[in-house]
């Protein structure tokens, strides 16, 4: 392959206009076709709006795409990716965790956690996992130097319209099948680790998860509870974190001398972890603190960031 990848986004909702609506701000790949059954939309020229209801009947060979980007939210099985391929695309990037998430994807990627370990000729179709996977992976991954024995995270998600079709049908085991009425707190089975360990098999059988819809939100919020194995300095892991900012995981990090940034102030923020180092709190072993995440527009720039590297590998 060579020049600027093609891109395919088949699903138009907020992920999906979230990454068209950014996707000038990238190189390597531009978006080329929007393939969505919504109404006629005003797109920049040279984007084809398609409006096809079977991927596999989708022209992706005669518009030479090369990626797609499986963006509905409803089509996490493999069949359905492979339908992408079928129809001409090279590659599909599933903007959720797939369904058997070991044996429907070939690569479940994370930027800045594992996206290195792409292999061309093995991976593609590609699963970007959840906004709450993007979102505690850089926290856990910054941790692990101080050797996790056990934890739980307690995953706070912003409720929206678009998560009545696609999220509910998670709710926690011997809870009522109900939908929100957008005043309560509703649980979900939260696969936030299943998913992780697919990409961090380090992660131990005594980490666990749990999820509520908050209807006060509109992103997310972790609270972790984390058991280390020896005990350690609270300097040195606020230290840690200061030293992920040097990398490219998309951590902002929350201090005490800097503004509040709250749940609201994260809308259209480019960073898909925001550890907050004013709640952390370190009680020998036991470790304490909450990071917010932005599910729209933070898990999208990390999808384009995985966009960009599998581009630059293609090239």
């Amino acid at each position: 392959m060579s020049g600027a990848r093609m891109v395919a986004l088949n699903g138009f909702g907020r992920i999906g206009s979230s990454i068209y609506t950014q996707s000038g701000q990238t190189r390597g790949f531009r978006i080329a076709a929007i393939n969505d059954l919504g109404p006629r939309m005003e797109l920049s020229t040279g984007v084809e709006h398609l409006q096809i209801k079977k991927p596999e009947l989708l022209p992706w060979k005669r518009l030479g795409i090369d990626y797609v980007v499986e963006a509905t939210g409803a089509k996490r099985k493999r069949k359905a990716a492979l339908s992408h391929l079928e129809a001409g695309a090279s590659r599909v990037i599933v903007t959720s965790a797939m369904a058997k998430r070991r044996e429907s994807a070939d690569f479940n990627v994370i930027f800045g956690i594992n996206h290195k370990d792409f292999v061309p000729e093995k991976h593609r179709i590609i699963s970007a996992l959840s906004c709450t996977s993007t979102c505690l992976a850089p926290v856990l991954q910054t941790l692990r130097q101080f050797s996790i024995q056990s934890g739980n995270v307690t995953v706070f998600h912003g409720y929206n319209p678009e998560v009545k079709d696609t999220e509910f049908s998670r709710t926690a085991k011997g809870e009522p099948e109900v939908q929100p009425d957008g005043t309560l707190l509703y649980p979900y089975r939260s696969g936030v680790v299943d998913n992780l360990r697919t990409i961090m098999p380090w992660l131990t059988d005594d980490f666990s998860s749990r999820g509520f819809f908050d209807p006060r939100l509109r992103n997310i919020r972790l609270d972790l509870r984390i058991a280390l194995e020896k005990e350690t300095d609270q300097g040195k892991i606020s230290s840690a974190f200061y030293s992920a900012l040097q990398n490219k995981r998309r951590i902002m990090i929350m201090h005490p001398t800097a503004d509040r940034i709250g749940d609201l102030n994260l809308n259209e923020k480019p960073f898909s972890s925001v550890p907050d180092i004013t709640t952390l709190k370190l009680r020998g072993r036991d470790l304490s603190m909450s990071v917010w995440g932005n599910n729209v527009w933070g898990y999208s720039r990390g999808i384009m960031d995985i966009l960009g590297y599998i581009a630059r590998v293609d090239a």
